[in-house]
């Protein structure tokens, strides 16, 4: 009988300890791994089929249950009405449950599509970043953390038949200072051949991406590819007020850039016996971006009110690309929930680029020429060790240590001719950067059930050395303790509040502190800042998730406070009524945050998802002092017209971060996705193939401004972002072999959707 499933169960707590399913033949053999003195029976069910239920021997450790018969179980029933209570999210402690198998059509869905069909989760796929009440989430597969699968986009490489449920942390912890996504993977779906494959495409873009495996009980090999190509116009507006020379620079710059970009995923795990396992990573991400900035300026001069205008053009060639390898060692302890980690990871990122930049004045009269060549070298290893041991829902803990080593290499080669004279005069600027840093860290986690409460307590120690060599030499350390604290209150699995502390630290990129100075137009220019220091913020919220009959809510309070702020594009005026751009650090900056999320199935094929958050937001740098109310927005609608059919209507709306001397201006999208759903072939593959319009009100472009000021000197932009109106998808889900005999899935799954309910 070929599909039978067989499960062998724990007698005592009815646990699954290992699974299978019959071959063609109707035969199968499985490897428990039970304990010597576990009772254990083996269930053997098949659709049309009575459950069979045989007790295993405690004294044999191998046993040939022979030919096993099964009873068939027919019934014949006039009419069915089936009505849906079931719910898709559950709370556990601190811990959100999704079953996402309750999701009608989820087969045909990539993951990220399937993401957004969950409540409180917004996919955003402007930024590639899956949040949270407005907070990133950080991404596990199966407990660990993974290099590729880290983001929405390669999560599409994911199939999602392969998802058994998935599931998030509310709370920061030792380990991770934020809300933590764990994907769990079916423990049998890999095996034999899968694989899936995608294309999509719009006026400005193109791609694909694809997925093969292989996995046997011992062996798995996976690989995955996605391509991007994209050819995208733009056009911004910037005007720089220069009080002290009193001048207006008024920036009219149309953009070209064509950026080709991709990335490609090789991983194995090898089972060393049944409780360890080793697995290995490994992915390259090539990116060829080539971007072309012409525009006119205009200068005002206010005191002799005489006009001057110039032409410039920016050729900028791009060549990036970066390799990650990680080898990771698991140890399943006997005793349930119970494993050791060593995780390994060694990341290379290498970055070539080189522009060429002229200014001209009418007639053809050159006022200066600059190249640049700017190579960027960076390495980081990380080492880390962690126990954690689950097993007890009333005591939970784990500890570990971290070990993280970067290396940062630039060299910036700067020609320069500036032609005040017949006789121009020639420039040559080389800057060498180079920047080591060590960090080391302890943690560890201690979580109590005490009946409907769950108390929380986590702690990492950090020891951080920077060393700067080049061009400047200074030597830094930092020691941080990072607690993070929370209180969980269960009313019932649908009703959860959260009170915590979380305090995080925000290390400096090195592109921000790189100290060469390159021509950004004309009239802005950007400059690193080496004496750049961490940022530590601190968080105090109170969280409230609930499921009504009605649907779903969630709220955020919360108060930040933030210590040695980072701002990454401060400016500052220069001769001739240019500015400069650089990163500094501002003395502390402290907002009021309120988020709120709803979910409402309205009917069983209609549903409303909206969540909005607004932040009152201030910041002191001792010169400067802003208050300034900002706001995020992300609403959808959901309609399924019928089992192959759907539509996504989707509004997003923001005002992006506050910048010290001043802020960016709002933005606001929609669209809607129109979904086919298609079994094909033989062996019907699920197949999905969508239309998206977006944005069919701006042809031009999604527009966005920003204002900012300083002394002596105020500065606008305004700029519009490139916006396909149309896009088209494709994708497709394999199933292959299993020990090289066809074991498709012959059993139906009946989701809500696929039966008439009665409300």
């Amino acid at each position: 009988m070929t599909g039978a499933s067989l499960y062998v169960l724990d007698k005592n707590t009815n646990e699954v300890i290992a699974d299978t399913i019959s071959d063609s033949k109707g035969f199968c053999s499985l490897e428990a791994g039970a304990s010597p003195n576990m009772s254990a029976v083996v269930s053997i069910q098949m659709l049309g089929y009575k459950k069979r239920l045989i007790a295993l021997s405690k004294s044999q450790t191998v046993e040939n249950l022979g030919e096993i018969m099964l009873v068939p179980e027919s019934s014949k029933l006039r009419e069915i009405t089936v009505k849906s209570t079931k719910n898709i999210v559950k709370f556990s402690g601190n811990v959100m449950n999704f079953d996402v198998n309750s999701i009608a059509n989820k087969k045909y869905m990539t993951t990220s599509q399937l993401l957004q069909y969950l409540p409180f989760i917004q996919v955003d796929e402007g930024s590639n970043k899956i949040r949270m009440m407005g907070q990133d989430l950080v991404i596990l597969v199966n407990g660990q953390p993974n290099a590729y699968y880290n983001n929405p986009q390669a999560l599409n490489n994911l199939p999602t038949e392969a998802i058994d449920h998935i599931e998030v942390k509310l709370i920061a912890t030792g380990r991770y200072s934020g809300k933590v996504m764990n994907i769990i993977l079916k423990k049998n779906y890999f095996l034999g051949w899968n694989g899936n494959a995608g294309i999509n495409g719009s006026r400005y873009s193109a791609g694909g991406n694809g997925h093969i495996s292989y996995w046997t009980n011992k062996l798995g090999i996976d690989a995955a590819i996605n391509y991007n190509y994209n050819n995208l116009p733009g056009h911004d507006y910037q005007q720089i007020l220069s009080y002290k020379e009193n001048t207006n620079v008024q920036q009219n710059n149309n953009l070209k850039t064509i950026r080709s970009s991709g990335s490609f995923y090789t991983s194995m795990f090898y089972k060393l016996d049944s409780l360890n396992t080793l697995d290995f990573n490994w992915n390259a991400s090539p990116s060829f971006p080539l971007r072309t900035t012409s525009g006119t300026n205009i200068i005002i001069s206010d005191s002799t009110l005489k006009q001057t205008i110039q032409y410039s053009k920016n050729n900028k060639v791009d060549k990036n690309y970066s390799h990650n390898i990680s080898l990771n060692y698991t140890h399943d302890f006997k005793q349930n929930d119970r494993q050791f980690f060593i995780l390994t990871n060694y990341n290379t990122a290498h970055d070539n680029g080189y522009y060429d930049f002229m200014n001209t004045e009418e007639p053809d009269l050159p006022l200066l020429r600059q190249t640049n060549e700017n190579r960027n070298a960076n390495k980081e290893g990380t080492i880390e060790m962690l126990y954690q041991d689950n097993g007890n829902d009333k005591l939970k803990y784990d500890a570990g240590g971290k070990v993280i080593k970067r290396w940062y290499n630039n060299y910036n080669n700067q020609e320069t001719w500036d032609y005040p004279t017949p006789d121009p005069v020639n420039i040559v600027q080389v800057w060498l950067s180079k920047y080591n840093q060590t960090v080391s860290s302890a943690y560890g986690d201690i979580e109590l059930g005490l009946k409907k409460f769950v108390a929380h307590a986590g702690l990492r120690f950090e020891y951080e050395s920077d060393h700067y060599t080049m061009p400047v030499v200074y030597h830094q350390t930092y020691v941080t303790l990072i607690p993070n604290i929370s209180l969980t209150f269960n009313a019932n699995p649908h009703h959860l509040f959260i009170l915590s502390y979380t305090r995080n630290v925000q290390r400096p990129a090195f592109d921000f502190m790189a100290q060469a100075t390159t021509l950004n137009s004309a009239y802005i220019k950007d400059s690193g800042n080496a004496y750049l220091k961490p940022q530590y913020h601190n968080n105090y919220a109170l969280q409230y998730y609930g499921s009504f009959k009605f649907g779903r809510i969630g709220l955020n309070l919360g108060y930040d406070k933030v210590n040695n702020g980072i701002e990454y594009s401060y400016y500052s005026v220069e001769t001739a009524g240019s500015l400069t751009k650089s990163s500094t650090n501002i003395h502390d900056m402290s907002a009021y945050t309120l988020g709120i999320d709803l979910d409402i199935p309205v009917t069983s094929r209609f549903r409303i998802s909206h969540f909005s958050s607004g932040s009152l937001t201030a910041q002191n740098s001792g010169i400067y002092h802003s208050k300034v109310l900002t706001g995020y927005l992300n609403d959808k609608v959901f309609y399924m017209i019928n089992r192959k059919q759907a539509i996504i209507l989707r509004v997003n709306g923001y005002t992006a971060n506050v910048t010290l001397q001043g802020k960016e201006g709002g933005r606001l999208s929609a669209g809607i996705t129109y979904s086919i759903y298609a079994e094909l072939s033989r062996e019907k593959f699920p197949a999905q193939f969508t239309i998206s319009i977006t944005n069919p009100w701006y042809p031009n472009g999604t527009p966005n401004h920003s204002l900012l000021t300083g002394p002596g000197f105020s500065y606008y932009s305004r700029n519009y972002a490139p916006n396909a109106i149309v896009g088209i998808g494709f994708n497709i889900t394999f199933k292959g072999k299993r020990y090289h005999n066809k074991t498709f899935e012959q059993s139906k799954v009946i989701n809500n959707a696929d039966i008439k309910q009665s409300e």
